[in-house]
Parts: C-alpha cells; structure tokens; sequence
C-alpha cells in the first residue's frame, strides 16, 4: 500500500532529530559529543516546580479525561501556525492533541 503524499511533507524535521543526525555524522568523524539535544534530566526539579507540581496535583477539579481530540483552542491555533509558518492548509478539526 502506497502511503499518500500531502503538502505537510514540505515541513522541516523535528528540530532535535535533524541535531541529532547532525552529531552522528560528527561523531562518526571521530568527534567527542556530549548529547544534549534530547532530554533526560538527571537531576530531580528545583524544589519551587515540585512544590508547584503537589500543588496541581491535589487540585481535584483539574483531575479527569481532558478533550478526546484535544482543546478547541489549541487545534485552532496549531492549524493557523501551519497556514502562517508553512503555507500549509488544516481543517482543525482534522488535528488531534494527544499526549
């Protein structure tokens, strides 16, 4: 089966893939890399973001499903980022946010 073509074939790569690559090719020249351009901390959070965290997290009424698709809003505005940033045309109602 063929996979269809579509006009968002035209955006960049994920920023930190294209680093990524990028540091491969280094490194296969023999380059020392440190890995930095995706994310694992190894430290835990500053003490204020995990006191707001606790925080977030006992406020019950933020507790249940969010949107199935996502929120309005948001889709709203990815579909305008697509058509201002990449001349690219999207129904929002086509795009869904998920975690």
């Amino acid at each position: 089966m063929a996979l269809k073509t579509t006009s968002t074939n035209r955006l960049p790569a994920f920023l930190a893939m294209s680093v990524m690559n990028a540091t491969k090719a280094l490194e296969a020249e023999g380059a020392d890399v440190i890995h930095l351009e995706v994310g694992q901390p190894s430290s835990p959070p500053p003490p204020a973001v995990n006191k707001a965290l606790n925080a977030a997290l006992a406020d019950v009424s933020t507790h249940g499903y969010s949107v199935a698709l996502g929120e309005w809003p948001l889709r709203q505005r990815i579909a305008t980022h697509y058509a201002d940033f990449y001349d690219v045309q999207l129904d929002a109602e086509r795009i869904a946010v998920t975690p």
